[in-house]
């Protein structure tokens, strides 16, 4: 491995993360790709001979990996007063995922990995490169097989494909059944997983499984969670009553996810018309009317709106809390 590249290593795991990033920018395509297969080679060897000297022990290998990745982010930048979409993860991006996968098989490291995996997913999923998104989550799996939060990020992945897919209905279809299945296996592994019990209930709802969807939200209620996750819990079991036709239980749930929240237009607007559909005008104007009043506030956004990617607006997060962790 080129002593150039080492040192850019550690310069970005002293906390000089702007020159080495600058830096990485003016190396070769085929110079990196050498240095990455390196790294991979002495991997091999460590795991091919345990008793013997590991030569990657001393590199700071999880600044490679935030190396890559940063130099991938700055290639990528996010527009700025523009419509146009961000580029998707590139060859930076690729060559910090080949490192992942070595810490992904040595002890102390894996669960770095792990995370960079998932923030990943997140992230692709949040600029909308949905098939890359996937493809880091089952990456991820992989690795780590049964994880609970990258099930999760794939199934949340596979619902946004779905939901907001202009394919055939037979592929959507296809798609939320594959939702359905990820979500299904994130609760397995972790029961606690609100979010996963929600997207399923809406995925079931999708497929027009209704008694299955009403179960899953009804438990996922039961168990609590964040003010958020609950008032779209409410939000959709009210749309699950509303139609197999029953407006009473509608009507409540709609109720109970506009107390959670009373600047929602979402819960609002859904309570609003099934009142008004139900022949209670005045009740259905008494709603609108009371949501109105913190029209133009700087209130908290409904979560309606960011529903289909709201599992990966924390991936910045993540990834500062993956930054500082390279350091010495």
């Amino acid at each position: 491995m080129s002593p150039d590249y080492e040192a850019l290593l550690r310069r970005y795991a002293r906390g000089d993360r702007t020159v080495a990033v600058q830096a990485l920018g003016a190396w070769r395509t085929s110079d990196l790709d050498l240095q990455i297969h390196a790294l991979q080679r002495r991997a091999k060897a460590a795991a091919r001979c345990p008793s013997c000297e590991d030569l990657l022990d001393a590199l700071p290998l999880k600044a490679a990996v935030m190396l890559h990745l940063d130099r991938d982010e700055a290639e990528r930048p996010l527009g700025t007063g523009t419509e146009q979409p961000r580029g998707c993860p590139a060859e930076q991006a690729r060559r910090a995922g080949q490192i992942a996968s070595i810490l992904a098989q040595r002890h102390g490291t894996r669960d770095f990995a792990r995370r960079f995996f998932l923030a990943m997913a997140q992230r692709c999923q949040w600029d909308f490169c949905l098939q890359a998104a996937l493809q880091w989550g089952r990456d991820g799996l992989a690795r780590f097989p049964g994880d609970a939060s990258l099930l999760l990020a794939v199934g949340a992945g596979l619902e946004e494909q779905a939901t907001l897919g202009a394919g055939r209905k037979a592929q959507r279809r296809s798609c939320f059944l594959e939702a359905r299945r990820f979500l299904s296996e994130a609760i397995a592994a972790d029961p606690t997983l609100t979010e996963a019990s929600v997207r399923l209930g809406r995925v079931q709802w999708r497929l027009a499984e209704d008694e299955a969807a009403q179960l899953t939200l009804e438990k996922a209620v039961q168990r609590g969670g964040a003010p958020s996750l609950l008032y779209l819990a409410h939000l959709f079991l009210g749309q699950v009553h509303k139609r197999a036709g029953r407006a009473e239980p509608a009507i409540a749930e709609f109720t109970r996810a506009l107390e959670l929240g009373p600047q929602r237009q979402a819960a609002a607007v859904a309570l609003s018309q099934l009142l008004l559909s139900n022949g209670d005008v005045a009740g259905a104007r008494r709603v609108l009317e009371q949501t109105l009043v913190h029209a133009g506030r700087r209130t908290e956004r409904d979560p309606y709106w960011d529903y289909v990617a709201s599992n990966a607006a924390q991936a910045e997060e993540l990834f500062e809390e993956l930054r500082e962790e390279t350091g010495p």
